[in-house]
């Protein structure tokens, strides 16, 4: 629906994830409710595990994005393929302990979107 880029927040003077409804999917009246629906609930989601909101709005040219915090490093996916792939220094970096309670941490975020009949129905790596 959307992509995510990083972005500068000039008036906070920090660096952010922004996500901006794709231009082709802009001219769906749905597809704006839709990705206005997904930051408003977002929003409301305050734990640990989730990323937070910043701000919602429209661009210059009208398109719609939001903000959220900037979360930098490996995707769970990234990890799971260098693993696989044998890469040895991901192997020593992530012992099935840590797999694990990186696992559990997913597992408690997506509980507590539960919690408030919050449905999360493209959860990836």
């Amino acid at each position: 629906m959307g992509s995510v880029q990083e972005a500068k927040d000039t008036i906070l003077q920090r660096t952010v994830a922004m996500k901006v409804l794709r231009s082709g999917t802009a001219a769906s009246a749905d597809a704006r409710e839709r990705f206005e629906r997904e930051a408003s609930v977002l929003a409301r989601l305050e734990y640990p595990n989730i990323v937070p909101i910043h701000e919602m709005g429209r661009d210059a040219e009208g398109n719609a994005f939001y903000t959220m915090k900037l979360v930098k490093g490996q995707t769970l996916q990234g990890i799971l393929k260098a693993l696989k792939d044998g890469e040895v220094e991901v192997v020593k970096r992530y012992s099935l302990d840590r797999l694990l309670t990186i696992f559990r941490k997913v597992c408690d975020a997506v509980a507590f979107a539960h919690h408030w009949r919050i449905v999360h129905r493209d959860l990836k790596p």
